[in-house]
């Protein structure tokens, strides 16, 4: 998680980040169909493996509707 915030980060720094604990807010995680580990940018769900830094960013910046 920590680096998947980082690499949002060096996209842009001051985008809110709101990490979910599905065990601590089931409801809320059902409501917007989230399960563990998803990184959903803009409603967009990330499906690029966070260790994969240049194609995590590219999808975050395209789910953010950059170049």
């Amino acid at each position: 998680m920590k680096r998947m915030e980082q690499y949002i980060r060096e996209i842009d720094s001051e985008i809110p980040i709101w990490w979910l604990a599905v065990a601590k807010e089931p409801e809320e995680a059902k409501k917007r169909n989230i399960e563990v580990w998803h990184c959903i940018v803009n409603g967009r769900q990330i499906k690029t493996f966070v260790l994969d830094k240049e194609g995590f960013q590219k999808e975050v910046k395209e789910a953010l509707g950059s170049k």
